[in-house]
């Protein structure tokens, strides 16, 4: 009987540890999109751009400028879903409408009018072995999108799902605290 009842404490044991690592990870996922939503601050938790806090800002004129860095909606970019898990993406706009973008491979770097783009190789497939798209170089930025990249060679931006629309951009993003 002794032994049951062990067997019992280690079931109930593994079940809550279990249920904690995933009450962990839904609200390790669940954090940076309620900052943002109630107190307009962004948690990075990638490398595409630099970990920490960013306030998000409304966008003026109608169109974020080249350089800025800006929080896109995920929904509203053909993403892989196995490739990218949060519901918004902290980016840096490289090209706007009109701007060529190009890929050299000799060179491994995406080129935004001649000027080539640090941290840009395209590789074909990710470390999880899933084959990464992209787009036909070279492209102008068409009308109401912007070329999208990241400041770490592995992140997943516009070499792969292409140009944005500027619908999916809501807002630009300034950083507060990172490191």
């Amino acid at each position: 009987m002794n032994m049951e009842n062990n067997a019992v404490a280690r079931d109930k044991s593994l079940f809550y540890r279990l249920a904690l690592i995933a009450a962990l990870a839904v609200s390790v996922s669940f954090i940076p999109y309620a900052a943002m939503r109630f107190t307009g601050l962004y948690i990075n938790l990638t490398d595409s751009m630099a970990r920490g806090i960013w306030k998000a800002y409304e966008i003026h004129l109608g169109a974020p400028l080249k350089g800025e860095a800006v929080i896109v909606k995920r929904g509203d970019l053909p993403l892989d879903g196995r490739l990218v898990k949060s519901e918004y993406l902290l980016k840096r706009v490289a090209a706007v409408e009109g701007d060529t973008v190009d890929y050299n491979a000799a060179n491994e770097r995406v080129y935004i009018n001649g000027t080539p783009l640090s941290n840009s190789k395209i590789f074909l497939s990710g470390k999880n072995g899933i084959t990464l798209p992209h787009p036909e170089y070279p492209y102008a930025v068409p009308k109401d999108c912007v070329y999208l990249s990241s400041e770490h060679i592995y992140g997943y931006d516009s070499r792969y799902f292409g140009p944005a629309p500027l619908c999916s951009v809501i807002a630009v993003a300034r950083p507060v605290w990172c490191r």
